[in-house]
């Protein structure tokens, strides 16, 4: 299983732990997960430990910015496909 399709499962399970229902046209790569509130406050924790998993990379939440830098399927793909460690490791 690719990172899309593990991204897309960990979403639709945290959509539906949260029991929040998907836009009426479905979950597509450019779906507003924060800025539209579908994520909470929790699930937004939860994705930063998945990023963290899939990218390898301990992320300083100093330096972090899941709203701006997170709020699509796409956007979060992008950032574990850059080498993070470079801009967001712990320490740097």
């Amino acid at each position: 299983m690719g990172l899309r399709e593990e991204l897309e499962q960990f979403v639709e399970k945290t959509l539906r732990d949260l029991g929040v229902a998907p836009p009426s046209g479905g979950l597509t790569p450019d779906t507003s997960l924060l800025k539209s509130g579908l994520f909470d406050s929790m699930a937004v924790l939860n994705l930063v430990a998945w990023v963290e998993a899939h990218s390898g990379t301990p992320l300083d939440p100093i330096k972090l910015d899941p709203i701006k830098q997170w709020d699509t399927m796409r956007d979060i793909l992008a950032f574990c496909a850059r080498d993070t460690r470079a801009s967001f490791k712990v320490g740097s």
